[in-house]
């Protein structure tokens, strides 16, 4: 689960930003997409992919859960 502020089209104003920024977060999503891992990336008010935005806590207890 990945969730930054600020939406996908926010300028990157350094090199600096890297991992800090919402495109980051699409990249690595596409990647486990395609590994079939979840991976919930929420970038400002947008929640990529088909997920529904969940609290961390939530998202800790579905993936934590010993009912697996």
């Amino acid at each position: 689960m990945l969730s930054y502020s600020a939406p996908l089209d926010q300028p990157i104003t350094d090199v600096g930003i890297g991992i800090h920024h919402a495109r980051f977060g699409k990249l690595l999503k596409d990647k486990m997409d395609a590994l079939e891992l979840r991976c919930l990336v929420y970038a400002g008010n947008q929640v990529l992919g088909d997920d529904e935005r969940i609290s961390p806590l939530e998202f800790m207890k579905q993936e934590f859960s010993r009912d697996k």
